[in-house]
């Protein structure tokens, strides 16, 4: 079953991630939302037109910088970023923000519950050319969630052959990515060039 997008889907997230024991996540155009630099998440907001009127680029910032506390909390869950090599040549105008951004994933990729892979654009098609996704795994007998978004609506899934499908093609692109290490070099020379 998917969810309709409505007012709270956000809400209904952030309450997930704070839940799950494990998330893992792919994303194909931009940094993850959970690893952005304040810069970085800035120019994502500005740049595309807004949805909420009622809210502004800072309250959006504000939220999005909250949320990263996920990443260190005690008890935080364990995280599996997956980046597609074009998130890291997919560049804001101001050349310093992604130099920023790049050093920000070298140090979120030193975190003990962190493993940042990239996915080779020399790789060629992969299983999950259908777009980005998030799935939160949950102990105790819960039912994982898959959670993407289209267009801007998160949409929650708890249909377990949806859950199923989405678990088998991110273990497969986890396969097919670059090891941490190498992962790390990729990032290193790309901050070089920039």
């Amino acid at each position: 079953m998917v969810e309709p997008p409505d007012e709270t889907w956000f809400d209904k997230l952030k309450e997930m991630e704070r839940q799950a024991t494990e998330i893992w996540e792919y994303e194909v155009q931009l940094v993850p939302g959970l690893l952005q630099t304040r810069d970085y998440a800035r120019a994502v907001l500005e740049s595309a037109p807004r949805q909420k009127l009622t809210r502004t680029v800072e309250d959006d910032l504000a939220v999005r910088m909250g949320r990263q506390g996920l990443l260190t909390k005690p008890e935080a869950p364990q995280f599996l970023f997956v980046l597609d090599e074009a998130v890291l040549l997919r560049s804001p105008t101001e050349p310093k923000v992604l130099a920023g951004q790049l050093e920000h994933l070298l140090r979120v990729a030193d975190l003990p519950n962190v493993m940042l892979q990239i996915i080779p654009l020399e790789r060629g098609w992969h299983s999950m050319l259908s777009g980005p996704a998030t799935l939160l795994k949950f102990d105790y007998g819960a039912d994982d969630v898959v959670y993407v978004e289209p267009n801007g609506q998160g949409l929650l899934s708890y249909d377990p052959v949806t859950v199923r499908y989405i678990t088998r093609r991110l273990d497969l692109l986890r396969s097919e990515a670059l090891s941490g290490a190498e992962t790390i070099q990729v990032i290193r020379s790309k901050l070089e060039s920039t």
